[in-house]
């Protein structure tokens, strides 16, 4: 075995030994379409339908699926405007939400991904 794998293995049983593991991805969708974006005047949230099933695996609302992009932070007003042009432009989307927001009333967006047509 090499030095650097060696050392790599090392690392890793290093961190699984004091309870830190592997980054890994947060749950998310496959290809969505935007339906509806529904913005709150004063708020600080854009909800955010979606036709189908999202990352979470839930829908509300019957046959949508509802998340919400905070627009406390110069990063959810990028997302928001992701998400209206993708409504614009009727492109999907992948939407990446945090692991722990799912299963709460409203999950919150972590990202979002324009896909071409």
């Amino acid at each position: 075995m090499s030095i650097a794998k060696s050392a790599l293995a090392i690392i890793v049983a290093t961190m699984l030994a004091i309870g830190m593991s592997p980054a890994s991805a947060e749950p998310t969708s496959g290809a969505v379409t935007i339906s509806q974006l529904r913005p709150y005047i004063g708020g600080t949230q854009v909800f955010v339908y979606i036709n189908g099933v999202g990352p979470c695996g839930s829908g509300v609302s019957g046959p949508y699926a509802l998340y919400t992009i905070d627009l406390s932070s110069a990063a959810g007003k990028a997302a928001y405007a992701a998400a209206l042009a993708a409504v614009i432009a009727n492109k999907p989307v992948l939407l990446e939400v945090i692991a722990s927001a799912c299963g709460t009333q409203y999950p919150g967006l972590q990202s979002i991904y324009s896909l071409p047509n």
